[in-house]
């Protein structure tokens, strides 16, 4: 049952190429850092009216960064972990709800905004529950497409303008944010419906 689950949502690379049970990968340190730098980073924005904003830019900045890195040498070295898979996106998730609470409780970011950032935060954990259980029934973890991959990146970008306090961009990027999440929702369930549904 699961090598057919793994030939039907699996593309052929990867289901070709060998995933690892080990911890302690270049990819998954890189992982592990961007978690250690989270709550440097929620403090940073506590403080940023008295440090200033660049400190937490600079951090998010190197988050990023290792979020890029992490895929980046996974796929290189050939270290593609279970660990990495689940971890990546259940990290990337954790950085946009804890960010978003934490500009929401200094007044970064306003009504509707913040309303709407609340179900974002639920349907993040919803997801996280969802792939969790997919994981521990199946052994597999699904992919996340390109779309998925952007979203964080996108929610990022709508946070520096938050931020910054650019109020109409931000306004852009939060509704571009929203969208994606939105299409990200649908296509997730779109592909792994027999995932969420079988035994």
């Amino acid at each position: 049952m699961q090598k057919n689950l793994q030939k039907t949502y699996l593309p052929d690379k990867q289901v070709k190429r060998k995933i690892t049970n080990k911890i302690f990968t270049v990819g998954n340190v890189f992982t592990f850092i961007r978690l250690i730098l989270l709550p440097i980073l929620l403090y940073s924005l506590v403080v940023s009216d008295k440090w200033g904003k660049l400190l937490p830019i600079g951090i998010g900045a190197i988050m990023a960064l290792t979020d890029i890195l992490d895929g980046y040498y996974a796929r290189k070295l050939g270290q593609i972990s279970y660990v990495g898979k689940m971890m990546d996106p259940i990290i990337d998730k954790l950085i946009v709800i804890s960010v978003a609470v934490t500009l929401i409780i200094l007044g970064k970011i306003h009504s509707p905004w913040s309303w709407l950032m609340i179900i974002v935060g639920i349907r993040y954990i919803i997801m996280g529950i969802v792939t969790m259980r997919i994981f521990l029934r199946h052994g597999i973890v699904p992919r996340s497409d390109l779309l998925g991959r952007l979203t964080p990146t996108v929610w990022a970008v709508s946070f520096l303008t938050a931020l910054l306090g650019l109020s109409i961009i931000q306004a852009i990027f939060f509704s571009f944010a929203l969208a994606f999440t939105a299409l990200n929702t649908y296509t997730y369930v779109a592909k792994n419906k027999n995932l969420l549904t079988g035994d």
